[in-house]
C-alpha cells in the first residue's frame, strides 16, 4: 500500500503590484489574483508543493535602518518569517545585499525607464531635411 506523503507548504508574502498582484477583500480573508499568482499556481500544481499567501503588515516593500535590519516585506524575509514573497520587486544594490533575487519569470513590453533623446552629431544630417520628392 502506498501513503501519500503530507504535502510541503510554503509561506508566501504577498503585495499589491500594478498589472501583477491584485489583492481584495479585508484582513479576515483576502483574495489574491492576477499574472503572478496564476504563475506561482502552475508552479505549486507542478513541484506537487502549496503556498500559503499571506500580506505584510506595514504593507510596505521596505527600507534600511540605521542598524542593518529591513522593515516591511524586506525585513521578513531578512528575519526569515516566510518563505519567498510573491510580488514584484525593484533590484537595487542594498537590497541584493539582503535579499536573494530569483529568474525573472514574468516579462512584459513596459519601459519604466528611457534614455531621454538629445541632440547627436551625425554625418548625414545636412541632407536629411530632404526627401525624394525635393528636386
Amino acid at each position: 500500500m502506498v501513503t501519500a506523503r503530507p504535502r510541503k507548504c510554503l509561506d508566501v508574502l504577498m503585495e499589491e503590484f500594478v498589472n501583477a498582484v491584485y489583492v481584495k477583500g479585508t484582513a479576515e480573508k483576502y483574495h489574491y489574483s492576477g499574472p503572478v499568482v496564476i504563475a506561482l499556481n502552475i508552479l505549486e500544481r507542478h513541484l506537487d508543493l502549496c503556498f500559503r499567501f499571506f500580506r505584510s503588515e506595514q504593507r510596505t516593500y521596505g527600507h534600511s535602518l540605521s542598524n542593518g535590519t529591513w522593515t516591511g516585506i524586506i525585513g521578513q524575509l531578512q528575519k526569515q518569517k516566510v518563505d519567498f514573497a510573491g510580488t514584484l520587486f525593484t533590484v537595487s544594490r542594498e537590497r541584493y545585499g539582503v535579499i536573494d533575487f530569483s529568474e525573472h519569470i514574468y516579462l512584459d513590453e513596459m519601459t519604466a525607464a528611457y534614455v531621454r533623446p538629445g541632440v547627436v552629431p551625425n554625418m548625414a544630417g545636412f541632407v536629411q531635411p530632404y526627401t525624394f520628392l525635393v528636386r
